[in-house]
């Protein structure tokens, strides 16, 4: 079979159908208000969204944020849009002032619900379980208590606490587990060491989450575009830290925002000029709706 991956030249002139961005240091302004102070929807990316769906190209979030973190920015996008939560293992229709409805989810397996509290246990470390609608900590020191509030002012989720993972294992399975640390790239890789293939460990901010092996956002964005019939192929991303390398690379044309990590830069086919200080995805998102690039299918 020939490969049916587009060439340089092909990305550049494609059409683009759906845009799917991340959020924290890609879509959300910087600017710290009242409740959210990790960003916020600006009123320029905003307007975006909406031109987008004007001119009938799909918009979506894919974030690795829970869907109640979501809710707010939605509220300020003020559409209806689909999106891609907990790094792919959910995906859900989110409208404005109104509960979301579940399109796709992918919940932990037992084995590694188990596997993760052990290591979690043995790190001494707090850890929160992420269900759709709400998450609970296993909170059992003073140390674990000041890290989850930090934890909670990142992600912007308040979190019901337990003092045990038995009490956790109590609870439908999650669709991402999480660990707080100050070293998320060494525990990380201790993680990966620990618990194998089968667990997908990426290091964040200030953390690190655990989902099934497979489910990223390049996987969930592969779903959706089957869902839509719109082909990866016509997909634009953008994207700034280490768990969009996956959606980055699934899509058509994959873009790094300026202060994305060196990794991301990489694998993307364009790296922006702007920061989402700038809002740099509402403006590469304007030059290519002036430039007929992204248009219904």
């Amino acid at each position: 079979m020939a490969d049916q991956t587009p060439t340089a030249s092909e990305k550049v002139l494609s059409k683009l159908h759906l845009v799917a961005t991340d959020m924290d240091g890609t879509f959300l302004s910087p600017t710290v208000s009242e409740g959210h102070a990790n960003g916020v929807v600006s009123e320029r990316s905003a307007k975006c969204a909406a031109a987008l769906q004007a001119a009938g190209v799909v918009f979506c979030i894919a974030t690795g944020r829970p869907a109640p973190a979501l809710q707010d920015h939605v509220d300020r996008l003020g559409v209806e849009l689909p999106c891609v939560c907990f790094n792919g293992a959910a995906i859900l229709t989110m409208r404005p002032g109104a509960p979301p409805t579940p399109l796709y989810e992918r919940p932990l397996p037992a084995e590694i619900v188990r596997a993760v509290c052990e290591f979690a246990d043995a790190e001494d470390v707090c850890l929160s379980y992420s269900l759709v609608d709400r998450a609970v900590a296993r909170c059992s020191t003073e140390a674990h208590a000041s890290d989850l509030v930090n934890y909670v002012r990142l992600e912007g989720v308040r979190q019901a606490t337990v003092t045990s993972c038995a009490e956790l294992l109590l609870l439908p399975p999650p669709l991402k587990m999480v660990v707080i640390t100050a070293t998320p790239d060494a525990l990380a890789a201790k993680a990966r060491a620990v618990l194998g293939a089968g667990v997908h460990v990426i290091a964040a901010e200030m953390h690190v989450e655990f989902l099934p092996q497979g489910v990223h956002k390049g996987s969930a964005l592969s779903w959706l575009c089957e869902h839509t019939s719109i082909p990866l192929a016509c997909t634009l991303t953008f994207g700034d830290n280490h768990n969009d390398i996956e959606m980055l690379k699934a899509s058509g044309f994959g873009v790094a925002m300026a202060n994305a990590k060196p990794e991301v830069k990489a694998v993307a086919d364009l790296t922006l000029e702007w920061s989402n200080a700038d809002d740099g995805v509402a403006r590469q998102c304007e030059l290519m709706l002036a430039e007929g690039r992204l248009c219904s299918k």
